[in-house]
């Protein structure tokens, strides 16, 4: 079973910067460490210059504090790191604010906001390394990762966690598998560059592209035919994002993924690619297209996770949804282009 760090890039960064709102588990994490400091030094300098009780004093480093502790409590994914994360949350709130009060103090309260940032950094610096030293020996297995080898059966925290959607109905093999995709080229200053849309090529000819209708480009348009090379193909993030945002928003109303909900405590429910042919044992990476989690039998909301090792296009074919799904995204194609 191979394992990872637990200071993986995945685990500890914001999956994507670009997703939409709400935010992601580590931005809010970031967050509820950063804002909540920031206004408390402004709130403790204004009680230094009056005669307001020590109670306030202790009231405003105690919320700044604890709000903190909940943000690095937060951050990390896995569970049982949750309590390393809150303690270093601790120390990087605690001492972002008395460096930036220390620093506010002597510089008697003439300063710019971007300069603040300064004593807020190094404040944190030594919470920072506390928290990479709680987990630099800590690894984690697929069991407790979302998104690695899945198998139908248990591979988080209960007997129950891995609910497979069905596989999307007409993916029994055609490349494109009942998607409108279409290659059109299209003049740049660079030259023609091949897009593969996902709209018929007469409504793309008619009314043109958007971004967010256009799965990639291919990376030699001269070997643009009725088949698409993944090895000549780039995919486009802005139709990824799009795509993992339109599942984000209505896979928890889905019947189905209600339904597997009911069936375990807690977990992750996986969207899985209809092109998979292993739904039933063992599903590769690229063929994972995202997991709720799952807590007392309900999804989470806005707990949809992408999977960044998810392929639109392998060799095995271009992405396939579960129909509602895939015709919810093509609807909010539809509509964009109307806007």
């Amino acid at each position: 079973m191979e394992l990872k760090k637990a200071t993986s890039r995945e685990y500890m960064l914001p999956l994507s910067w670009t997703d939409p709102l709400p935010l992601g588990r580590q931005r809010w994490a970031i967050g509820l460490t950063i804002v909540p400091t920031m206004v408390g030094v402004l709130a403790l300098h204004d009680l230094s210059s009056g005669t307001s009780s020590p109670a306030w004093v202790s009231f405003v480093v105690s919320v700044v504090i604890g709000l903190g502790a909940i943000g690095g409590w937060i951050h990390h994914p896995i569970r049982r790191l949750r309590v390393k994360g809150a303690i270093a949350g601790t120390f990087i709130s605690a001492g972002s604010l008395a460096l930036s009060v220390a620093y506010l103090h002597w510089r008697q309260g003439h300063v710019i906001a971007l300069e603040m940032l300064q004593p807020l950094a190094i404040g944190a610096a030594p919470g920072i390394f506390l928290y990479y030293a709680l987990l630099r020996n800590e690894q984690v297995s697929p069991d407790q990762n979302p998104f690695g080898d899945t198998k139908q059966g248990s591979i988080t925290d209960e007997p129950h966690d891995q609910i497979a959607m069905e596989k999307a109905a007409g993916s029994s093999g055609p490349e494109r598998a009942g998607l409108p995709i279409s290659i059109c080229e299209v003049k740049t200053p660079d030259g023609f560059v091949a897009y593969v849309t996902l709209s018929p090529l007469g409504v793309v000819m008619k009314r043109g592209v958007i971004p967010e209708e256009i799965i990639g480009q291919l990376i030699d348009s001269k070997l643009a035919g009725e088949s698409v090379d993944p090895e000549n193909f780039a995919p486009n993030r802005v139709f990824v994002d799009f795509m993992h945002d339109v599942i984000k928003r209505h896979g928890p109303n889905l019947p189905g993924l209600i339904e597997a909900a009911r069936t375990q405590d807690n977990g992750w429910i996986y969207i899985l690619d209809g092109r998979t042919p292993t739904l039933g044992g063992a599903v590769p990476p690229e063929d994972i297209v995202g997991a709720f989690e799952v807590r007392d039998r309900q999804i989470i909301p806005n707990s949809y996770m992408a999977n960044p090792n998810h392929r639109v296009l392998s060799h095995r074919g271009f992405f396939q949804l579960e129909p509602a799904l895939q015709q919810k995204l093509l609807d909010e194609i539809a509509n964009r282009t109307f806007e």
